[in-house]
């Protein structure tokens, strides 16, 4: 049974450096077992500190909004032929060290309804806006 969105929003985290950052946040909950999936996506035009480079910081945010138990995904959009769109579940463990693991992005797609059509309105509307 795949996951139901339950969130679409933006998430504020604050890296080391002090400077706010906001990226595009997705929510999925398990409508059985209530486990939820957090896919925060970053564009190539997003400023500040990287969601890689933030990892403990994305995940205390995380934690406090959606609870400690959201699977985090880095969600990454089409940086062009050398480094196309991805997703990495992201995993901090207690003493802050992140570690990164490839998903396949047709499993996840199933697991999650409307995760790669939503993918490509971001691109869609980065592209008109470049257009303009």
């Amino acid at each position: 049974m795949p996951f139901h969105l339950i969130d679409d929003a933006t998430l504020l985290y604050i890296p080391a450096n002090g400077l706010p950052v906001t990226r595009r946040v997705r929510v999925w909950e398990h409508p059985d077992t209530g486990e939820r999936r957090c896919v925060v996506t970053e564009r190539p035009e997003d400023e500040g500190t990287s969601i890689t480079n933030a990892a403990e910081e994305v995940a205390d945010t995380v934690a406090m909004h959606w609870g400690a138990d959201c699977q985090i995904i880095e969600h990454y959009t089409d940086y062009g032929p050398s480094d196309p769109e991805h997703f990495d579940e992201v995993v901090v463990d207690g003493r802050g060290a992140p570690t990164w693991r490839r998903l396949d992005k047709a499993v996840l797609a199933k697991e999650l309804p409307g995760l790669l059509s939503a993918s490509a309105a971001i691109t869609e509307h980065d592209e008109a806006a470049d257009g303009e």
